[in-house]
């Protein structure tokens, strides 16, 4: 019996790390086309997901699929980098409002990746949109901003899948998407049917999941799927 199981990773996985202790990093720097290359010698391994903008270089979307092809490999998702410097006080919630829009734009321009691959998905990590110490921010109005970006982008493109990474924690110390409840009530409050949640294993368990999760199920509200 033939088996449709697909295997994928983060290209990520295949660059080069870099933290405070390596601050030059874990080896030679590595260009998108360089990991790309080196992913497609991973038995098995069918699909990437595609960090937006590409790293290492100028790469054209022509460029990574000439790479991707002659490694046989697909594009499952894009995620778009909307944690880094540029996005340090946040994505969707930034106090200043043009940072709000820069980062409604730069997911949108990954949205046109998404659909010039024929991925599956848009996938929002927002890493910095949180709080770090008690009365920094304004719960209210950040959890406001954090649905609000969301709904618009889903509006925005009601052709796409946007599915939503929650983290407990890291970089700030509490993340507004922190739990797979939380992100569920929040996807029900945005109530629009391509939102939903793509599980990481690892951030299930780091925010103590222990239960079997079942990423296939609809959420008991109906509000969505999990995505895989």
């Amino acid at each position: 019996m033939t088996s449709n199981q697909k295997y994928g990773a983060g290209i990520w996985h295949f660059a080069t790390y870099v933290d405070r202790y390596a601050t030059d990093g874990y080896g030679e720097p590595r260009s998108v086309i360089d990991a790309i290359d080196i992913a497609g010698q991973v038995r098995d391994l069918s699909v990437v997901d595609l960090n937006y903008p590409y790293f290492g270089g100028e790469f054209s979307n022509e460029q990574v699929k000439e790479a991707l092809d002659r490694n046989n490999l697909g594009v499952i998702g894009i995620t778009p980098e909307m944690y880094t410097r540029e996005f340090a006080k946040g994505a969707f919630t930034n106090p200043d409002p043009g940072v709000r829009r820069r980062a409604n734009e730069l997911i949108n321009e990954a949205a046109d990746v998404v659909r010039f691959f024929g991925a599956d998905y848009v996938k929002l990590w927002p890493g910095q949109d949180g709080w770090d110490y008690p009365f920094q921010v304004d719960h209210g109005a950040l959890w406001k901003n954090s649905l609000d970006g969301v709904g618009q982008l889903a509006s925005e493109n009601p052709d796409l899948k946007f599915v939503i990474e929650y983290k407990p924690r890291e970089p700030r110390v509490h993340m507004s998407f922190d739990s797979v409840s939380r992100t569920l009530l929040g996807i029900e409050k945005i109530g629009l049917p391509n939102v939903g949640i793509l599980l990481d294993f690892g951030h299930a368990l780091f925010g103590g999941s222990r239960r079997r999760i079942r990423p296939s199920s609809p959420s008991t509200t109906g509000a969505c799927s999990a995505w895989t």
